[in-house]
């Protein structure tokens, strides 16, 4: 394998936009991808639609816009565990060899299922979007409202006993006055 300080600009904005229409295609959860690029690594991250975000993975480049070394994170360690076959074997050696690699390609693409149409068209998506904002943050003004309340509820309460305490030390049994 040959060490490589960085790699092109071309390959990382390649890489970042294979990625991206990856992500598209496969995972209507993932809302974007964050990529990194540190030295030969570039790391991956996604955030949800529901506003989380999640590391992914790391990517060694090794030479070649199509050749990569895979690490998935582990959250449990907050670390990448390098990718290798059960066989012991790892990813770089697999595609390193051109004839494994081209039938790993083929095997790959055989067994590719054919991508299922988006339910929704972009525009949908946006107002789902907008819509599941708006309620969001209904939703918190709501939260707020009923706090706000509930405090107000609870010293109207207090100011409540005082003033039957004050009442009751002035005399007033709870009878109203008969004329």
């Amino acid at each position: 394998m040959t060490v490589v300080a960085t790699y092109p600009d071309s390959t990382k904005a390649s890489l970042v936009q294979r990625l991206r229409a990856r992500a598209r295609e496969r995972w209507p959860q993932i809302a974007s991808l964050q990529i990194r690029h540190r030295g030969v690594f570039s790391y991956v991250d996604a955030t949800l639609t529901d506003a989380t975000t999640l590391k992914l993975c790391r990517l060694r480049y090794v030479g070649s816009a199509s050749q990569w070394q895979f690490a998935i994170y582990r959250a449990s360690h907050d670390d990448y565990d390098e990718s290798v076959f059960f066989t012991g074997v790892s990813h770089a050696f697999l595609y390193g060899n051109p004839d494994l690699r081209a039938r790993i390609e083929q095997l790959r693409a055989q067994a590719r299922p054919q991508p299922v149409p988006p339910s929704h068209t972009n525009g949908d998506n946006t107002i789902i979007q907008a819509l599941t904002s708006q309620i969001s943050h209904l939703k918190k003004q709501h939260r707020d409202q009923t706090q706000a309340l509930h405090a107000a509820l609870e010293q109207a309460h207090g100011e409540n006993l005082q003033l039957r305490r004050e009442l009751t030390r002035l005399g007033w049994t709870g009878q109203p006055a008969t004329t």
